[in-house]
């Protein structure tokens, strides 16, 4: 069940339990408990576990999943060196679908394995910002977003990918698909 709780997407036996007496049974029960972990509602930041080292990455996930339950977010994008941030954030079982935003074919590869991830790869912009935007016109071009669409980024800065986790910003598609920027003023009309 711990694997659940961290937003493991899939979970597997092995050893005597996989090829004991009774692997059936032992496969049905860790259905059972995987499920019974699935019923549950989001969980709030105090129940998810903590690692001190990534407590700032904690605050800001749960951060972005307030910000893009607040305002109906469509996708969440996370930019990730390893995938520890994107696993972080899945760790809350968002609504809206998470995109790890990497350059690190391993990464990439790590953060398909989480529950309701999926992943871009993008080349790292001198400026975090552009290497975010250019990760959303990805996602444009092979329609996994759609104009009118919000997106919640979270990545670090000066450098996106590279960079500690540190920035929030929110993207709207307008009814071309492009991307526009909300500013002060937008916020009004969310």
């Amino acid at each position: 069940s711990t694997q659940s709780t961290w937003g493991a997407s899939a979970l597997m036996l092995s050893g005597e339990t996989a090829s004991g007496d009774f692997p059936l049974q032992s496969i049905q029960a860790m259905a059972r408990v995987a499920s019974h972990i699935d019923s549950f509602p989001l969980m709030d930041s105090v129940s998810r576990p903590k690692i001190t080292k990534f407590k700032p990455s904690w605050a800001l996930a749960h951060a972005i999943i307030t910000l893009s339950h607040d305002l109906n977010v469509d996708r969440i994008l996370v930019a990730t060196q390893r995938g520890i941030t994107a696993s972080l954030v899945a760790a809350y079982y968002p609504k809206p679908i998470i995109t790890a935003v990497t350059d690190n074919i391993c990464a990439e590869r790590r953060c398909t394995l989480l529950r309701g991830v999926d992943t871009v790869r993008v080349e790292e912009s001198g400026l975090a910002r552009d290497t975010m935007i250019k990760a959303v016109q990805c996602l444009v071009q092979d329609g996994r977003l759609q104009p009118n669409q919000r997106v919640a980024c979270l990545y670090g800065y000066p450098k996106a990918i590279r960079a500690g986790t540190s920035t929030l910003r929110l993207f709207q598609l307008d009814k071309q698909g492009n991307i526009a920027e909300l500013d002060d003023y937008s916020w009004n009309e969310l």
